[in-house]
């Protein structure tokens, strides 16, 4: 799974700051799957900010 996915996942089940995409990452389900570090996920996130317009 690549970050971007993580991040579309996390942002399906409701709003969620790079922090809790990070936390969720590290703790939640989503830590078997990836580890994803805020240099990658705020990326991602401005990503698809910048896509959704």
């Amino acid at each position: 799974m690549n970050v971007r996915t993580l991040c579309l996942s996390v942002l399906y089940e409701g709003k969620a700051t790079g922090y809790e995409i990070r936390r969720l990452c590290v703790e939640g389900e989503s830590s078997y799957f990836i580890e994803a570090s805020f240099g990658s996920i705020h990326p991602a996130l401005a990503k698809l900010e910048e896509e959704s317009c």
